[in-house]
């Protein structure tokens, strides 16, 4: 899955500790690329127009191949110090949105145990508050993990050069040279029927099928046509049933 990560909130916190939004989302990023579950997305990449809303989440999908969007706060930081040493206490909230349903897949919630973030000698206040924020990133990170299983893989074409396709996944994704995968049109929006929200998207027609010959860039493949025609940017991308 690919992943893109927002800085997290930090406006209500007290002024020493504003910056640590930033921190959080490069500390989370890092933890879930560990995992090797996920692609981890550079949002200095990505033109992101805010707010966020169901149409602008689906265009990073169809431009970027994106699957999901965290986004969080940071709602308490506090550190104690002693003579000898420093703790501290970071509680942090997020979400994972998926692309495909503009919708929340996953609330997270995360808080370090404060015992572990003990620490002494120099610059222990920001060194205790380092281990707070990563303790509570963690626990964020496992409940992201989760809301990920729970999610359909798919990717979209990037374009089409003759009987080429060129789509946004690759050997990053998990795609090996010589699979095969099938390409669809993008279908309707299908909403729950009480609710109206948005609950996923069918697929349309089949176009076609694809076979991957190789990979370039971060994570970008290129394939040929097996069968099919009319295939086009935008279009979905799904493994072979």
């Amino acid at each position: 899955y690919k992943l893109l990560v927002l800085a997290f909130d930090d406006s209500s916190l007290p002024e020493e500790f504003r910056g640590m939004g930033r921190r959080a989302s490069e500390v989370l990023r890092k933890l879930m690329a560990e995992t090797r579950a996920c692609v981890i997305v550079d949002p200095q990449r990505v033109r992101l127009q805010t707010p966020l809303n169901p149409e602008r989440l689906w265009e990073l999908w169809k431009i970027g191949g994106i699957h999901a969007v965290v986004r969080g706060r940071i709602k308490e930081a506090m550190i104690a110090e002693e003579k000898t040493h420093a703790l501290a206490l970071v509680t942090v909230e997020a979400e994972l949105l998926s692309t495909e349903t503009g919708q929340v897949v996953k609330g997270a919630f995360g808080q370090n145990p404060i015992r572990l973030s003990r620490t002494q000698g120099p610059q222990r206040r920001m060194k205790a508050l380092e281990k707070a924020l990563e303790g509570a990133l963690t626990e964020v990170r496992d409940s992201l993990l989760l809301g990920l299983s729970q999610m359909e893989w798919n990717t979209s074409v990037i374009r089409v050069e003759g009987n080429a396709v060129y789509i946004n996944a690759g050997r990053k994704s998990g795609l090996k040279v010589g699979e095969e995968l099938e390409v669809f049109a993008p279908g309707p929006e299908v909403h729950h029927p009480l609710t109206g929200a948005i609950i996923g998207r069918s697929p349309g027609p089949k176009k076609g099928s694809i076979r991957i010959e190789g990979f370039f860039g971060l994570d970008v493949a290129k394939a040929v046509i097996l069968e099919g025609k009319g295939i086009a940017p935008g279009d979905m991308v799904k493994p072979t049933r």
